[in-house]
């Protein structure tokens, strides 16, 4: 038994940038694409929101499933006409296998989930088969989520500044403000935590105290301009040009 759990890449920009009635109009698209793509025999559910599954009995090679993945993705990724708009979406899929149906259903969709998210967080668009060690991975996110979660609240993430330098001169002109981060005794990658804030939401909090302190420590360097990076999902946030 193949379990295949997919979830749209791009889905809430959709929403986002033309309406939900759009959104739901291309939901509709998708789930009319998938029902022609999946065999006859296989079972195909929206979840919910943006997420499908789609169950089905196959052989043990996994010919079948190398050949609907395949097809899946190359469906997604195709732009969607939606009346005069076209949006981009694409997928991220999760495999999980239950040999001569060992693992429970219930086992079978968590596992295909886990392996979604894991494929979402390599990069999107593509497939995922489930291993037990993804299951370690997806507690240690959930515990970095929680630690830069209470370390924003507390005012823990340090705030440094980087020389701008004057190719002519070489004079100092500038800096810019870069947020860093330890846990515990280790310091924390920005390439690992500030996507982390991204993509839980964290980032509308983290950002607003980032620029507050830029800005603070830029009334001390009346002569020296403050670059602040935004992250495009701060965008997102009504509030945030105020």
């Amino acid at each position: 038994v193949v379990m295949l759990y997919l979830d749209l890449d791009g889905f809430k920009d959709v929403n986002d940038f033309y309406g939900h009635a759009v959104g739901d109009r291309l939901i509709r698209g998708v789930s009319a694409g998938l029902s022609r793509l999946v065999p006859e025999d296989a079972m195909l559910a929206r979840i919910g929101g943006d997420e499908f599954a789609i169950v089905f009995l196959a052989g043990s090679d996994g010919a079948e499933t190398e050949r609907l993945t395949h097809a899946l993705l190359d469906f997604f990724a195709e732009p969607f006409a939606i009346g005069d708009r076209v949006a981009i979406v694409g997928a991220s899929i999760g495999i999980a296998v239950s040999h001569h149906g060992a693992v429970a259903g219930e086992e079978l969709l968590r596992g295909a989930d886990v392996a979604m998210y894991r494929a979402k967080h390599a990069g999107r668009g593509r497939a995922m088969h489930y291993e037990t060690l993804m299951d370690d991975d997806r507690d240690a996110r959930r515990e970095m989520e929680e630690a830069l979660r209470m370390a924003v609240a507390r005012g823990e993430v340090d705030v440094v500044y980087q020389p701008i330098v004057r190719a002519r001169g070489r004079d100092i002109c500038g800096v810019e403000a870069l947020a860093r981060w330890t846990h515990g005794t280790q310091p924390v990658p920005p390439d690992v935590f500030i996507p982390l804030a991204e993509a839980t939401g964290i980032i509308d909090a983290l950002g607003p105290m980032i620029l507050k302190r830029a800005c603070e420590a830029a009334r001390q360097w009346p002569d020296l301009g403050v670059s602040i990076n935004v992250s495009p999902a701060q965008f997102r946030n009504p509030y945030f040009p105020d």
